[in-house]
């Protein structure tokens, strides 16, 4: 049963839910359940359930390396990524890493929603200061201007974007 209304007085509510098959989930939920037999509410049951993200949708779109400097700042200020979410639906970068080329981790609850960016920065004052807004955030390192193989890993270190690039 699924009820929309916190009254559990020994009645089930007219706009309740009856399921006699099991209960699918697409994405990661918190559910708190009770049963109804005989005219009793059990107690509450509380529960998580994590599903692994899909991050098919989630795509690298530019690797901003080797920019003109600006006499006397050195080109790397300006390096940047951007990353895209092309999905329809939004998803949590929370705990993704790049572990090889840059460095770095989105903190927890990093939301992007279907059809946005993110942009990583070398340094954000320098990349404000060409492309008038500030980026999502900072990496550590530097892209190497010969080309490298940038990785992101997932919080079990799952492959999630594995790529080189270069001139050629």
């Amino acid at each position: 049963l699924v009820a929309s209304d916190q009254s559990f007085e020994g009645a089930i509510s007219a706009d309740a839910l009856i399921y006699s098959s099991p209960v699918s989930l697409n994405q990661s939920a918190q559910i708190i359940a009770r049963a109804f037999h005989d005219g009793e509410w059990s107690a509450s049951s509380n529960r998580y359930f994590i599903l692994p993200e899909n991050f098919f949708d989630l795509k690298i779109t530019e690797v901003h390396y080797n920019p003109l400097g600006e006499d006397p700042v050195d080109g790397g200020q300006y390096e940047f990524i951007e990353i895209k979410n092309t999905g329809s639906s939004r998803m949590d970068l929370g705990g993704l890493k790049f572990t090889e080329g840059i460095e770095f981790t989105f903190p927890p609850e990093t939301g992007l929603g279907p059809g946005e960016f993110i942009v990583l920065a070398s340094n954000n004052d320098y990349f404000y200061s060409r492309y008038d807004f500030f980026a999502f955030d900072e990496f550590g390192g530097k892209l190497n201007n010969d080309g490298e193989r940038l990785v992101m890993l997932n919080n079990t270190h799952d492959t999630i974007v594995a790529f080189r690039y270069n001139d050629g």
